[in-house]
């Protein structure tokens, strides 16, 4: 009798889902093989979905950004075969659920009542705020909180006109299902000699 050999094939392990990202997010890839066991699907070692179904662009997962800070996070997936070999793809997301637009009119220098805009792509979050933080404090402080939606691009108002000078960091923070992420601080700097009208985009 003439044995039957099958030739080995390693495992495809492709992630197509990349870039920018809010929500919730379809992680869609590739994750299969003739000798195929299982795949995981994680990012920054904590796990999205595991299954021992086979996947062939199509999705894998699906990633609830809504519980996640505004910033990158590596994607990783890894395929298994019956052999214990794994095969692995990454590809790098960026969490974008909040737009710090700028605090003032003035390219973010600020001196006295400034307005602070922006946009928060949440879904069916309950509260935010805006904070601030001084240069090196390492404490953030509330502006302003808002028990609800907002209603315009104008989040809140702070009168900064009793700060020292310096540079200061602003950020949202928006609270969904009893837990509070943030956008990435967005610097500024307070001055209250500056000319009114200046500095100006051109």
């Amino acid at each position: 009798l003439r044995a039957t050999t099958f030739a080995y094939e390693p495992c495809t392990a492709q992630l197509t889902t990349n870039g920018k990202a809010d929500n919730t997010v379809n992680v869609r890839g590739t994750a299969t093989c003739n000798s195929f066991s299982s795949y995981r699907l994680s990012y920054n070692g904590v796990t999205v979905a595991e299954s021992s179904i086979p996947v062939i662009d199509d999705i894998l997962g699906v990633l609830d950004t809504t519980t996640l800070d505004d910033g990158m996070y590596i994607l990783k997936l890894e395929v298994s075969d019956t052999l214990g070999n794994v095969y692995e793809d990454n590809s790098v997301i960026i969490v974008q659920n909040f737009e710090l637009l700028g605090v003032g009119n003035a390219l973010n220098y600020l001196k006295g009542s400034e307005a602070v805009r922006g946009r928060i792509h949440l879904a069916n979050y309950q509260a935010y705020k805006v904070q601030y933080q001084p240069e090196n404090s390492g404490t953030w402080q509330d502006a302003c909180f808002v028990n609800g939606v907002a209603a315009s691009d104008i989040l809140c108002t702070i009168d900064v006109s009793s700060f020292p000078e310096g540079i200061y960091y602003f950020r949202i923070s928006a609270l969904k299902n009893n837990k509070l992420v943030s956008s990435k601080p967005l610097k500024t700097a307070v001055f209250r000699s500056l000319i009114d009208g200046w500095p100006v985009e051109i």
